[in-house]
Parts: C-alpha cells; sequence; structure tokens
C-alpha cells in the first residue's frame, strides 16, 4: 500500500481549544472554518486570527442534534449530517430538515457531505441503516454491510440512493469538476470511487485499497490531491475474525473493557487523483490527538478534528 515514506508530524498546534468535539471541518464564509460541535451547535471560527481571536467562534445555528460532516450549501445555507436525524440545513436561526429516509428506510448514521453545486446535489454518507451513532461501536464490530451513499436533490427535493451494502462508509469528497465522487469505507480499510459523469458514470472502483488503519474524512486540496483521515491503526483481532461473524459476535459481548481498543495515533495520508500516495503524516506519541475525523488543508496547514478533542490540530506542511 505505502508508496511514500512516513513522516512524523512536527510543529504541530492546538487551536479553537474552546471548540468541543469539532468531528469534522470545511470552508466557511469569508476565511472562516466551519464545524459541528458535540452539543449540536454549529460554529464558524477563525483559527488564524491571532492574538486570542481563535478562541471565539460564531454560533451559524443549533440543530438539535450532534452534527458531523459540514459543508456550505446552496446560498447562504449552512447544511450538515446528524447522525439519526439525517441531512439538516440551518439559514439564519432556522433548522430545516431537509432527509430523514432513503428508499423507504430511515437514515439512521449520516456521517458526511459533499456539495455538487453544478448538480444541486448534496452527496452524504449513511454509515449504518441499521444502527445509530450511539451504537456504532456494535457496526464496527459486527462488520456488516449496513452503510449507504446517498444523494439529496435539492431542486427535486428528493433522495436516490447512489450505493448501497457499504461496510461503515464515512468521509466523502468531490472531484474540482465533479466527474466522481470518493467514499471512504472505513471497516474495508479503502476508499471507493464512484464516477458521475464521463464513459464511467455508475461505475463504483477501489480508489485507494489495503490501508494500514481505519480511512475517516476526505478533503480535495487546491492541488486537486486528496487528504485522507485514519482513524486509528487496525485492530489485529477484528482482521483475524473478518470472516467469522459468530466470534466477533462472541468478541462484542465481552465486557468492553476487555476488548481490545482502537490505539491513539495521529495520522493522516495525501493522495493525488489515481490514489497514488504521496506523504504520511504521524504522530505516535502518547498525547496524540486522536481519534482524527476531520482532515481540511488551508493555507499551507492542515486542519486535523476529532469528535472527542477539544479544539483542532494545525500542522505546518512546509516545516521538516
Amino acid at each position: 500500500m505505502r508508496d511514500a515514506s512516513v513522516t512524523a508530524i512536527a510543529h504541530a498546534e492546538r487551536v479553537a481549544e474552546n471548540l468541543d468535539g469539532p468531528a469534522f471541518i470545511a470552508p466557511g464564509p469569508e476565511g472562516h472554518l466551519l464545524t459541528g460541535l458535540a452539543d449540536g451547535r454549529l460554529a464558524m471560527f477563525e483559527p488564524d486570527a491571532g492574538d486570542g481571536d481563535d478562541d471565539e467562534f460564531e454560533v451559524a445555528g443549533v440543530i438539535g442534534a450532534r452534527p458531523f460532516g459540514v459543508a456550505r450549501g446552496f446560498g447562504e445555507v449552512v447544511i450538515a449530517a446528524a447522525g439519526d436525524k439525517g441531512l439538516i440545513a440551518a439559514n439564519e436561526g432556522r433548522v430545516i430538515p431537509l432527509a430523514s429516509t432513503a428508499d423507504g428506510r430511515p437514515i439512521r448514521y449520516a456521517v458526511d457531505l459533499a456539495v455538487a453545486f453544478s448538480r444541486s446535489v448534496v452527496y452524504f454518507t449513511d454509515a449504518s441503516d441499521r444502527f445509530g451513532p450511539s451504537h456504532s461501536w456494535a457496526e464496527f464490530v459486527e462488520h456488516g454491510a449496513h452503510g449507504r451513499l446517498l444523494a439529496y436533490d435539492e431542486r427535486k427535493n428528493s433522495v436516490d440512493v447512489v450505493a448501497h451494502a457499504l461496510r461503515f462508509p464515512f468521509g466523502v469528497a468531490l472531484a474540482r469538476d465533479e466527474s466522481f465522487v470518493l467514499v471512504s469505507e472505513m471497516t474495508e480499510y479503502r476508499v471507493l470511487r464512484r464516477w458521475l459523469s464521463g464513459p464511467r458514470a455508475g461505475e463504483m472502483e477501489a480508489f485507494v485499497d489495503g490501508l494500514p488503519g481505519y480511512p475517516a474524512g476526505i478533503s480535495r486540496t487546491e492541488r486537486d490531491t486528496f487528504w485522507i483521515a485514519l482513524y486509528a491503526p487496525r485492530i489485529e483481532s477484528l482482521d483475524r475474525f473478518a470472516d467469522m461473524p459468530w466470534l466477533r459476535a462472541l468478541w462484542f459481548k465481552m465486557p468492553r473493557a476487555l476488548q481490545p481498543k482502537p490505539r491513539r495515533v495521529t495520522w493522516a495520508i495525501e493522495v493525488d487523483a489515481a490514489g497514488k500516495i504521496l506523504r504520511e503524516l504521524r504522530d505516535d506519541s502518547a498525547d496524540a490527538y486522536a481519534p482524527v475525523t476531520g482532515i481540511l488543508e488551508r493555507d499551507g496547514a492542515l486542519y486535523l478534528g476529532s469528535p472527542i478533542r477539544k479544539g483542532m490540530l494545525r500542522v505546518p506542511l512546509t516545516t521538516s
């Protein structure tokens, strides 16, 4: 899998430390960044403001559920993937439900999204139409194919299933020309590419496969490369039981304290438009910022977000 050497993360700093559980990060208006917080608020902030202003943030909405993936939508709307609440928009304090079912089944675990403005479509993941966020560990261990890639059409106010039977689909990102969409299939250790236009429209293929950890959020850079956040290294015992669901079920029934836990590692990889790994950043120290789910490059730095940490990690990309 590895085509590039691993570089230890150096000179990183914590920013916006008053943000609680900023799981994903997206560009916001006027140079701000946008994220969702554990208490259900959508926050816009400027971590590069200096003189202490990075501890301030503006509330863009309160959606009544935990927002995971967030994005600027059509007009002034902010769109959030909000777990078992589905796809939700916030506009000037108003909360607007967009999608709670797809193909007759509830959306139980909306995780991340990407907006295709040329199509007026929001592509988003439903990690499991069986388990919601509060039971995500069950989905993780079971290794079931209960996930879906969905598409919300803003013009028709309807939802289509783009792909189903996915294993814990998580992050989403679009090509600049919106010719394809990427989706991370976390418990399969890979990122898939679904072609949306061109001669291969409708086809699905492995974009990056055999990853050494669980791929989470994905984001595109100005260079048309993609950053992939890795949640944690693989859990060896789960790998051994991959094709033995009955053993996984026994494993899950063990007291949680006795079950192996994901290791705490800060981890990100950059790949090109063909899926070739260009570089890999990693921190295995005891106080590593982890698990990482959100990832965004801006102005020569990589911003990493986590659903269970305070603040974000900013990693300079030009400093060795």
